[in-house]
């Protein structure tokens, strides 16, 4: 029986709702799947609709004794423990059974050499922007990297000017970083605030993958970093978001966000944490470790909407009453929450007000989790062609006659 040929428009369709780990033996079939799973526009299709059926997973970073380790927890491991699950883990104490406890080291750039530092600088489709400092025999250097953990695939950056053009010099290793796709020009860019010498000013660096190089912004702004560490920024509505200091006011701090399609940057409002859950900005503000009370921003952009959505003193929650920028929240339709711990995860029901500390085998012995970041598994190719792993080689079937 003579074969009948799918209509390409009935294949692509077909081939979007493929799970992501079949794409690239799919790729194998032949020259017309390859090309058509291999372009961009397919991938970006895939990927938003992975969004829309997919939980995003985590990557932990996590500081042993010889160095950093990163993993990748499935977040359905975490979901399947909750209070009435029927793993039959207690409410308010810790949790490690095997279905709570899926997770996997993964290889990551530079591994090989003697990691002092990881820093998650940033998330986006998928792909991570890292910024790994290791130890060298002229001292201690920083590599910036993007890396997509899926394919394997990472990309050094060149690292960023000094100074800027009017000979103003950069305070080195103090920066606010955000990590974002730019859909006008196709671009993935990595923007750095930095802190400059003699002026209560920042200046703006950003970077572009697609010419593989920084540029300096002539206009530095009005406002001084509130961290003496790095941070990340929170992408909400479109938008990153830092806490930064109006000079003069060090009281408290500004959510100052940038605007990554036209560059801008503005004022949103004052507060001393944020966060995101769900879309949303979010506090979680503690009060001397007795109690944390957790805040949403319902409406963007619109001070008079932040809401209090609970109030819990349970010790899981109030003693770690932190939102670094790095770190995940969510909820989930049962109505519990997902938040982040030096040991792992805390799940806390509200409706009952019970918590319940999730831990993971594979960091047992680890000093903390230093970074937890949520991410969804892409294809996106960074045209490097350079792979983790000295085996780890990726065949570019589109070159093979």
């Amino acid at each position: 029986m003579s074969s009948i040929p799918i209509p390409e428009e009935i294949l692509h369709e077909v081939l979007l709702r493929v799970p992501l780990v079949s794409i690239s033996k799919f790729r194998c079939v032949c020259k017309q799947w390859n090309s058509l799973l291999s372009n961009p526009s397919f991938v970006k299709s895939h990927f938003d609709l992975a969004i829309q059926n997919e939980k995003p997973n985590f990557i932990l970073v996590i500081d042993v004794e010889n160095g950093y380790k990163i993993i990748r927890v499935n977040q359905d491991s975490l979901l399947s423990c909750k209070p009435d699950s029927e793993c039959g883990c207690e409410p308010d104490s810790e949790c490690g059974c095997e279905r709570c406890d899926e997770s996997s080291y993964l290889r990551y750039p530079f591994e090989q050499l003697e990691s002092r530092e990881i820093n998650i600088l940033g998330v986006c489709n998928g792909l991570l922007c890292l910024l790994i400092s290791v130890m060298l025999e002229e001292g201690i250097q920083d590599i910036i990297c993007i890396w997509n953990p899926k394919t394997k695939e990472y990309k050094e950056l060149p690292y960023p000017p000094s100074e800027f053009s009017c000979g103003v010099k950069i305070i080195e290793n103090c920066s606010d970083d955000g990590f974002y796709y730019d859909s006008s020009v196709d671009d993935y860019k990595l923007i750095k605030i930095v802190p400059i010498s003699g002026e209560l000013m920042l200046g703006v660096q950003i970077y572009s993958l697609r010419s593989n190089s920084w540029k300096n912004s002539e206009k530095f702004i009005p406002y001084e970093s509130s961290s003496l560490h790095r941070s990340s920024g929170v992408l909400v509505n479109g938008a990153l978001h830092w806490l930064l200091i109006t000079p003069g006011n060090r009281t408290s701090n500004v959510i100052v966000s940038f605007n990554t399609c036209d560059e801008g940057f503005a004022d949103l409002d004052a507060t001393n944490e944020l966060g995101r859950l769900d879309e949303c900005l979010c506090l979680l503000v503690g009060s001397l470790g007795d109690r944390a009370d957790l805040w949403v921003m319902q409406k963007y952009g619109v001070k008079q909407s932040w809401t209090k959505l609970l109030t819990t003193t349970k010790e899981l929650i109030a003693d770690n009453n932190f939102m670094s920028n790095s770190m995940p929240i969510c909820t989930y339709k049962s109505g519990e929450i997902l938040m982040p711990n030096l040991e792992g995860f805390v799940v806390y029901d509200p409706k009952c007000d019970k918590a319940k500390l999730i831990t993971i085998r594979a960091i047992c012995g680890a000093s903390e989790v230093s970074e937890i970041e949520s991410y969804i598994e892409s294809l996106v190719s960074l045209g490097s062609f350079t792979y983790v792993g000295k085996h780890d080689i990726i065949e570019d079937i589109s070159q093979e006659s």
